[in-house]
């Protein structure tokens, strides 16, 4: 029920961790809509010294809803394609260096980044949205299953 949020968290500490002269912002309103998680540098530099690093758009991956509903593929294609619509619209609009959309799949099926992400690369390239995909294994037996699967096809 609580994917996207859930996802956003962890990813924010491990942020944290890594950048440690960046604030790591989180919803960030704006005209335009909420940023899921904004690199900025501002620890001890002058206002006119801050740099916008980059924007991460978050989009979890999933067959079904919190109500058991499956999403259909062109449901996720049209939510995949909001986010690079989103990463590139906050990124220009509040003047992030980098512009990222990071999808977290929860599929029951590894079907792989290049064919997840294909899709988008075309408009995302034009657009200088970075495109990221991880795939979310439910449990180490899950994880043995699909390398399993993954070399019976090959």
């Amino acid at each position: 029920e609580k994917a996207e949020a859930r996802v956003q968290h962890i990813i924010r500490l491990a942020l944290l961790g890594a950048f440690r002269r960046c604030s790591i912002r989180a919803e960030q309103s704006g005209k335009d809509g909420r940023t899921d998680l904004e690199i900025v540098e501002d620890q001890e530099r002058s206002h006119d010294q801050i740099v916008n690093h980059a924007i991460l758009e978050l989009k979890v991956l999933r067959e079904k809803g919190s109500t058991g509903n499956k999403y259909t593929d062109s449901q996720i294609a049209t939510h995949m394609h909001d986010g690079v619509e989103q990463a590139y619209q906050y990124g220009t609009r509040r003047n992030f260096c980098e512009k990222m959309l990071c999808c977290f799949d929860m599929r029951a099926t590894n079907a792989g980044e290049a064919k997840v992400m294909a899709p988008l690369e075309k408009e995302a390239k034009a657009l200088g949205v970075d495109l990221r995909h991880w795939f979310l294994y439910r449990s180490s037996e899950h994880w043995r299953k699909c390398a399993v699967a993954k070399a019976l096809c090959s």
